[in-house]
């Protein structure tokens, strides 16, 4: 049996003050269990966005190395293109059409965004070592991407961020770049990566706060004023909700009306 019986919201009263702690400032562990609700339900399209946006710049990449690459490397180029940058995008793409799951989703945002950063950072290593390098700023645009527009929660954007970060300076140490141009290279590698950073908090911070006027306002819709108790329209939602379920579930829904003898006298007692 399927029950609408009122109950206090797992958070607790929507209209209370809150408050977050920690350096990241994250909410109470139960505000922030919903909050991971309310982010994963906006993930989806985003995501669809931020990976239909990667394979098409991404694509337009592979389309300009036709174009200018030397064709002693072009066939190589375009394999570790199309196949370490684009793929990763197009395949978290696809899978965000039959996925439903917030947290396997934003996890698959991670993925492609990494293997697209690694990717880069191998194509720039490799075309080195042939004695033909690509420029460098393609991974500097990749750590914009991943903190701007990857679609995932703060901490995977800086296990992404800070891994590509670390990972491309070894690399071009190990493929024989000058020491001269690899500190240069390697300052401006760092602050893109500590500037991203500072931009994936600011967006964390502005959902978060999203999600509290969400909230509130919700509280203030679903709650009667007076008593604190939920209203007519939270039980409409309730209800709709409750039938849905017991209708995918073919289990029977019951609803328990109660009524109080005297309740005037207790109201008038009470208030």
């Amino acid at each position: 049996m399927v029950t609408t019986a009122p109950r206090t919201h797992p958070g607790g009263d929507p209209l209370a003050p809150t408050t977050r702690h920690g350096v990241l400032r994250r909410f109470p562990p139960r505000m922030e269990a919903e909050y991971r609700v309310f982010q994963d339900t906006a993930l989806k399209p985003r995501l669809r966005w931020a990976m239909g946006a990667a394979v098409v710049v991404l694509g337009v990449c592979a389309v300009l190395d036709v174009v200018m690459m030397p064709r002693a490397i072009l066939a190589e180029v375009l394999a570790m293109r199309i196949g370490l940058m684009v793929l990763p995008p197009l395949l978290a793409l696809l899978a965000s059409l039959r996925v439903q799951s917030g947290r396997v989703l934003h996890l698959l945002a991670g993925w492609a965004c990494l293997n697209a950063g690694l990717g880069a950072v191998v194509l720039v290593v490799r075309t080195r070592v042939l004695g033909m390098p690509v420029d460098y700023e393609g991974v500097l645009l990749l750590l914009m991407y991943v903190y701007g527009c990857g679609a995932m929660r703060l901490r995977t954007a800086v296990a992404c961020g800070t891994t590509i970060c670390v990972a491309y300076p070894l690399a071009e140490a190990w493929a024989g770049l000058p020491p001269d141009a690899l500190q240069a290279r390697t300052l401006f590698i760092v602050t893109t990566n500590v500037i991203g950073m500072v931009t994936a908090w600011i967006l964390d911070q502005e959902a978060r706060g999203n999600f509290l006027v969400a909230r509130q306002l919700r509280g203030m819709a679903h709650v009667d004023f007076l008593t604190g108790l939920p209203n007519r329209r939270d039980f409409s939602e309730r209800i709709e909700a409750a039938w849905k379920q017991a209708s995918a579930e073919r289990r029977p829904l019951a609803i328990a009306l109660v009524d109080v003898d005297w309740f005037k006298a207790y109201n008038d007692r009470y208030g």
